[in-house]
């Protein structure tokens, strides 16, 4: 009888071992994934994310399966979590969006200063092996993309560059982190929120990141290339 029980023990553990291998949670990645895709980096216990200015965030997987979450819904842990699985492969798109206080005008008629909010939006882009990251700094109406091809940004004229896929979008060759190398895109996230408040005058003296101005066009360009680059509709 014992042995039947010790038989039937190691069946059992067996059977619970290959089911969490073929069956992961939803939000795990099985073990190996990140390697086998020439994935390294982890923003856990690195990335410190402070939610003040936090509206939204979301994400969507390859399928066209999104979540949403609002800023009550999260932890600063979570955010970070989601950024690494996005990076990592379990999404396509992952996007956080902000609102700041912005510059104060005074009002002699209502006798105080009255400040004009802003929004800014994170985006990072993954999909076959490449890596985008992207920053639509609302004060400035200016859209940041971290180099991820310092060759192509600088030596190639911006109408040969080439369009490569990343996840759901379409970017210029300079912009993109290929073989999924992310070491560059941890540490400018790192960076970008060590002092997010100031993101747009600390982006705009960075050599890491290049940018596309609004004008001429103004809002009509800022908006377009939030819609094309970002896949923001907001």
């Amino acid at each position: 009888m014992g042995i039947i029980q010790a038989i039937s023990g190691k069946i059992g553990s067996f059977l619970s071992g290959l089911r969490a291998r073929l069956f992961p949670p939803p939000d795990q990645a099985p073990k190996g994934a990140a390697s086998a895709k020439g994935r390294s980096g982890c923003l856990a216990g690195k990335l410190e994310v402070d939610l003040q200015w936090t509206q939204w965030v979301r994400v969507r997987r390859e399928n066209g399966e999104g979540k949403f979450f609002s800023r009550e819904e999260l932890t600063p842990g979570q955010v970070v979590q989601l950024m690494d699985q996005t990076l990592d492969g379990q999404y396509v798109y992952f996007a956080m969006d902000f609102q700041f206080q912005g510059e104060g005008e005074y009002v002699k008629r209502l006798k105080k200063t009255v400040y004009r909010p802003f929004h800014s939006t994170l985006v990072l882009h993954q999909g076959s092996g490449n890596l985008a990251c992207l920053f639509f700094a609302g004060d400035s109406m200016c859209c940041y993309m971290l180099i991820g091809n310092y060759k192509a940004y600088f030596e190639t004229d911006i109408s040969e560059l080439c369009q490569l896929p990343v996840g759901d979008a379409k970017l210029s060759e300079d912009m993109v982190f290929r073989n999924g190398n992310r070491e560059e895109i941890d540490k400018a996230l790192c960076a970008l929120f060590s002092d997010l408040e100031h993101a747009d005058s600390r982006l705009a003296q960075s050599k890491q990141w290049g940018a596309q101005i609004a004008w001429p066009g103004g809002a009509n360009n800022y908006n377009r290339r939030r819609r094309e680059l970002g896949l923001l509709t907001e």
